[in-house]
């Protein structure tokens, strides 16, 4: 499609206006967060990838907001009544999740409940691809988290060792 290149410029060019915190595009959050969500799932990666770079730049402006959020796509392989989220999708969430849960810092122990409730479900996820993903961001998270991921340690554990057995 001949308006591909121009679509991914643009997507790029309003993350950049995002990572150097734009006071029009911070303005324009919740315009710019439907916009990349609308385009993550996009077949083309010069689109999508623009897009995942978007969202985590979102995510770490906004994080009360996108957290939560992304949280809850990523989850909602199991609900009924919804659009389901693809396999393909739960990753890329997965990724913006992980790229936020880096640029927190100090804050992610105050993100932990969603974070690790959402990568856990994707843990128990029918497609091999997003339980693998979702290992590698689980392990990523609990590494950043620290000291703080004590008080469900056990859960993640008893997760791991299904994982582990099945």
């Amino acid at each position: 499609h001949p308006l591909v290149p121009m679509r991914g410029h643009g997507l790029i060019a309003l993350s950049s206006l995002l990572e150097r915190k734009d006071s029009k595009a911070l303005e324009d959050k919740d315009k710019l967060l439907k916009l990349f969500e609308e385009n993550l799932d996009h077949e083309d990666s010069y689109i999508y990838l623009a897009s995942i770079r978007g969202l985590a730049a979102l995510g770490t402006l906004f994080p009360d907001v996108v957290v939560p959020k992304l949280c809850e796509q990523f989850g909602d392989f199991r609900q009924e009544g919804r659009r389901k989220t693809s396999a393909e999708d739960r990753m890329k969430l997965g990724e913006i999740l992980t790229k936020v849960t880096r640029s927190l810092g100090d804050l992610v122990p105050h993100y932990s409940q969603p974070l690790l409730a959402a990568l856990l479900c994707g843990v128990r996820d029918p497609d091999a691809h997003v339980r693998a993903s979702s290992l590698a961001n689980l392990g990523e998270v609990c590494y950043l988290l620290r000291f703080s991921v004590g008080p469900i340690v056990h859960e993640i554990f008893a997760c791991l060792s299904g994982v582990l057995r099945s």
